[in-house]
């Protein structure tokens, strides 16, 4: 099922006025929730609309961003879809572009106007024609070849020289070679070597991100051989001086939106599953656990291509659990008893396989899981359903299963990349198994009676250290995945990271938990620094799994110790209020800070600075064991 833009994005398609811009974006939100299950025409048609809107409209709860576009030929073709994929993220976005043929350019000046103002990203769109621009006519392989290599040398200088002087990362796409350009060559072995140089080329491209902080390599070829319709279109080349064609930028558009999505901490973490029509063909109450179709014949390998993409997405982090009407046992028999069933019980988190509405199943796994609703992803093949889960929980993204074509079930619930991430790191791959753990805390939870018996049972460890090189990414990735408890919501990439970790007066701390149903690895970063005879508490974000125990507590007495002991008096930190982080709100209050000045930490947008003394410090929370190692490892 298709599901189309709000009526109010449709209305204004064509020229809105200044009063329906302004009304689009207060309704922005209503836009992403139809976005979710949109197809390519009205992503790229709302995006048309969203060119007309302010980002300053949006409600304060919309993340937004501007990104800056570079290229080598006409850029505007992808203003539309960029918005459109962008917005399909949840993301209100402003474009500011280059000039044509200024790519490299503009890298290398700093006075480039798209460049300015910290853009979120900056996207470029090279093209092969560049390429032929420094060659000759007529011209042979060696010579193409040598410009191609030329090209790409002076494109990585130049995003060299930018990243020195920017934390904002790159997106950095493939080189397209035209079969036109190959064609001119008339001998199979020019074709071939111009081809394996290209290629060289391009390898240098996808192997930048390891060279280059922050530039995030996008492999255009593999875009334009899964698009719908050719890379380029010859007219549009020689009359609009444009490139490439709609599908391949609205291909490019998702990749960097998704990255954009990863860059803010809008990448989400659990799949739930619907099982009749999506995870296997029949129904379940009636052709019972062994009869339904899954994994034999065609139609059922096409359905059990959706349990191998749930396994590969789980294998790196995404947590699986269900929501069916169908009985329990029933759901658990298929699920254990099924040859053709290549997902078992133990794979989920949670099941919840009862007949009441899915829309409180849906809330109640999040609730269980202790995150947020918008980390979660809705596959179902019911329109019905779907709808009434959008309605009640707009923030979940659900995606249509095929009950009919199954085949284009993981399709799209890949469509998007709503689960990319900037990197993998051993907590994401262990994440699915600290999930499930939660599920016997919780039912550990219900069979105590008081609190402090229950934070007590659990037996919990932490461990305060000194971060060095090995925490860089993970630190980097809870301040960007991190919503709920993150203080100030800064993001740092990596490179951001590894600069406050070399300043001599900074405290950077890396917090671990275990407790006796398992570890939680890596939960919180506490980035601190000393400032004459004063502590300031710069950044803290910690995974919700630990919430409620007094870790975040415990972590922050370890730094105003060490703070203590290197001669600062008192210390200050700020909340900044996000329309997520209520639940930090008391972070300093809960450890004896006072408001400097106006309490604003229930207004979202704004910063309200806390101090305290360091004559004293708060008493440690008496149910943990608290383990502080002051040396970097």
């Amino acid at each position: 099922m298709t599901v189309e833009p709000d009526t109010t994005a449709r209305a204004l398609w064509n020229s809105p006025p200044i009063e329906g811009r302004q009304a689009l974006a207060v309704r922005f939100t209503d836009v992403v929730t139809a976005l979710s299950e949109a197809d390519d025409r009205a992503v790229t048609r709302t995006g048309a609309v969203l060119k007309h809107i302010e980002t300053a409209d949006v409600p304060p709860s919309v993340p937004t961003a501007r990104i800056a576009v570079l290229g080598t030929s006409t850029l505007g073709p992808l203003h539309a879809p960029l918005l459109g994929a962008l917005a399909a993220r949840g993301i209100a976005a402003r474009a500011e572009f280059g000039d044509f043929d200024r790519l490299i350019a503009e890298l290398f000046d700093p006075s480039t106007p798209a460049l300015a103002h910290d853009p979120t990203a900056v996207v470029l769109l090279p093209d092969g024609e560049a390429v032929f621009r420094r060659v000759a006519v007529p011209f042979t392989a060696a010579s193409a070849a040598s410009a191609v290599e030329s090209f790409v040398n002076d494109l990585i200088s130049a995003i060299r020289a930018f990243r020195a002087r920017s934390a904002a990362p790159v997106v950095v796409p493939t080189l397209l070679l035209s079969p036109e350009r190959s064609s001119l060559l008339l001998d199979l072995p020019s074709r071939a070597q111009l081809a394996a140089a290209w290629n060289r080329a391009n390898l240098r491209l996808l192997e930048l991100g390891e060279e280059i902080p922050g530039v995030i390599p996008v492999d255009m070829n593999q875009l334009a051989a899964h698009a719908a319709g050719p890379a380029r279109d010859p007219r549009l080349a020689a009359y609009a001086q444009a490139q490439f064609t709609e599908p391949v930028l609205l291909g490019y558009a998702r990749q960097t939106a998704a990255a954009v999505a990863a860059l803010l901490g809008r990448t989400c973490k659990c799949l739930v599953l619907d099982l009749d029509g999506t995870m296997w063909g029949g129904v379940l109450a009636d052709d019972g656990p062994l009869g339904v179709v899954s994994g034999e014949g065609r139609v059922g390998e096409a359905f059990a291509e959706v349990h191998d993409v749930a396994r590969q997405l789980s294998s790196q982090g995404v947590v699986l659990a269900v929501a069916s009407k169908n009985d329990d046992e029933a759901a658990r028999a298929a699920l254990t008893e099924h040859p053709g069933v290549r997902l078992n019980v133990a794979d989920f988190a949670v099941i919840a396989a009862n007949w009441d509405p899915k829309p409180g199943n849906v809330a109640g796994i999040a609730e269980t899981l202790n995150i947020g609703l918008d980390s979660l992803v809705f596959l179902d093949d019911n329109p019905s359903e779907r709808g009434a889960v959008r309605a009640a929980l707009p923030q979940v993204r659900t995606i249509a299963a095929n009950a009919d074509d199954p085949s284009l079930s993981a399709p799209a619930l890949l469509r998007d990349g709503v689960f990319t991430s900037l990197r993998i790191t051993d907590e994401d791959r262990l994440r699915p198994q600290m999930y499930r753990a939660e599920t016997e805390r919780a039912s550990f939870r219900q069979s105590v009676g008081a609190v402090e018996d229950y934070l007590a049972g659990l037996e919990t460890e932490v461990t305060i250290a000194a971060a060095g090189e090995q925490d860089v990414v993970r630190l980097s990735q809870l301040t960007l995945r991190t919503n709920q408890y993150n203080l100030t919501t800064a993001r740092l990439d990596p490179d951001a990271v590894r600069s406050v970790l070399r300043r001599p007066q900074s405290i950077v701390k890396t917090v671990r938990c275990h407790d006796k149903f398992g570890d939680h690895g890596l939960v919180g970063a506490l980035f601190a620094q000393i400032d004459g005879d004063r502590l300031e508490i710069m950044h803290f974000a910690m995974s919700c799994r630990v919430l409620g125990r007094g870790v975040e507590a415990a972590a922050l007495r370890a730094v105003l110790d060490e703070g203590a002991d290197r001669g600062a008096r008192d210390a200050v930190g700020s909340f900044v209020r996000s329309a997520k982080n209520g639940r930090a709100a008391d972070f300093f209050r809960q450890s004896d800070f006072m408001p400097d000045g106006a309490d604003t930490t229930d207004q979202i947008g704004t910063r309200t600075t806390f101090v305290r003394s360091l004559s004293t410090l708060p008493e440690p929370p008496q149910h943990l064991t608290v383990t502080i190692m002051k040396e970097k490892p």
